[in-house]
């Protein structure tokens, strides 16, 4: 699970398919050799690309 960084971009082919770009952020615990502060989380940015119908629904229904 994570959380957008930013409102869901959809853009239409020139052939008209529908294409959504979006990316997320998703926390990770540091282990305790790693960890300065006990509260540490590091994130890591996951792009993702969606087509078609998932395209359409990704950009009605996602809101950061």
């Amino acid at each position: 699970m994570g959380n957008l960084t930013a409102d869901v971009e959809l853009k239409t082919t020139p052939s008209g398919v529908s294409v959504c770009s979006f990316s997320i952020a998703v926390g990770r615990r540091l282990s305790k050799e790693q960890q300065v502060d006990p509260n540490a989380v590091k994130a890591d940015f996951i792009n993702i690309v969606v087509w078609r119908g998932q395209a359409d629904n990704c950009y009605k229904y996602l809101k950061k």
